[in-house]
C-alpha cells in the first residue's frame, strides 16, 4: 500500500460548522416559542456531538494509520436503498479484524477496498472512501 497523506476538506468542516451555528441561531432567536427553542437547542447539541465524534475518529485515523486491503464480506441494503457493508482485513500483527460501514456506491461481495486502521488498535478502522472531513493523496501525487 502506498503512503497516504491526509488533508482536511475545508468545505466539509465549514459546512458542518455553518449547520451547527444555524441551528444554534434558530434556537436562540425564537424567544417567544420555548418549544421551538428547546427542540432546536437539543437538536443542535446532538448533531454537534455526532459531528465532533466523527471528526475526532477521522483525525485519529488520518494522522496515525496503516493502510491495508480489505475484502467486503457482506452487503445489507437498508430502507431507501442505503447500503451497509461488512468487511475484513489482516493487520500488521497478522490477526484478522472486521468492521462495518455505510456505503453509497455500488459494490459487490468479495470486492477489495482500502481500510485505514490504528496500528496499535486495529479495531479502530474505517474504509478510505468513508472519510467525511479528510481526503488522502499518495506521496508524489
Amino acid at each position: 500500500m502506498p503512503d497516504l497523506r491526509p488533508s482536511i476538506k475545508i468545505h466539509a468542516v465549514g459546512l458542518a460548522i455553518l449547520f451547527c451555528a444555524t441551528l444554534a441561531f434558530v434556537a436562540i432567536d425564537r424567544t417567544e416559542q420555548i418549544a421551538v427553542r428547546v427542540f432546536f437547542g437539543f437538536f443542535d447539541i446532538g448533531i454537534s456531538i455526532v459531528l465532533l465524534y466523527a471528526y475526532r475518529k477521522e483525525a485519529t485515523l488520518a494522522h496515525d494509520h496503516m493502510a491495508v486491503g480489505g475484502i467486503v464480506t457482506a452487503i445489507k441494503t437498508r430502507p431507501r436503498g442505503q447500503r451497509r457493508i461488512k468487511y475484513r482485513f489482516v493487520a500488521l500483527n497478522g490477526l484478522e479484524y472486521t468492521g462495518k460501514s455505510d456505503w453509497r456506491r455500488q459494490i459487490n461481495t468479495g470486492a477489495e477496498i482500502v481500510i485505514l486502521y490504528k496500528p496499535l488498535e486495529p479495531t479502530v478502522n474505517q474504509p478510505l472512501r468513508r472519510f467525511l472531513f479528510h481526503s488522502f493523496q499518495t506521496d508524489g501525487a
